[in-house]
């Protein structure tokens, strides 16, 4: 998602926000103070969402694709199930 698309209304916040809040397609991007303070609450809550989501993960960068901050614990070794399968038609 981005900050704000007009063109595609699904792929930008503030529209979503205009939609949820109920605004109308242009109820937030066609006011400037409005615009401004929901800019600044995006802001705050990606800050606390990243927060809050570092912590859950021990310290890891949660959007680490490649895990190169995740953690390194090294898990006992589980047994492994087995059976014997048979073929019911022989």
């Amino acid at each position: 998602m981005i900050k704000s698309d007009t063109t595609n209304r699904y792929n930008g916040l503030i529209q979503r926000c205009e939609d949820v809040c109920g605004l109308g397609a242009t109820g937030i991007t066609g006011n400037a103070d409005l615009y401004s303070k929901f800019i600044g609450w995006l802001n705050q809550w990606h800050k606390t969402g990243a927060s809050i989501a570092i912590m859950a993960w021990g310290g890891a960068d949660f959007d680490d694709k490649a895990y190169t901050t995740a953690p390194h614990e090294h898990l006992p070794a589980q047994p492994t199930a087995t059976t014997t399968l048979t073929n019911p038609t022989s």
